[in-house]
């Protein structure tokens, strides 16, 4: 994940998930509110957020090759 920057294929790969995303929220058979979006992405930013930590510690208690 330490990535130096973002490729333009990635770039399009990212962009097509956050399209999805934001058609799902407003085009769905429920019509959001603006709040209701707010909460979801603070979802999505939680879930975010504790995949990074399960993924630096696992990567912290690997140990070096000796």
């Amino acid at each position: 994940m330490d990535r130096p920057g973002v490729g333009p294929y990635r770039m399009q790969l990212l962009m097509e998930v956050a399209a999805k995303a934001v058609k799902i929220m407003t085009t769905g058979a429920w019509h959001l509110s603006f709040d209701e979006m707010d909460i979801i992405l603070d979802y999505i930013r939680c879930g975010i957020d504790a995949y990074k930590r399960k993924y630096e510690e696992e990567r912290e208690n690997v140990p070096e090759n000796q």
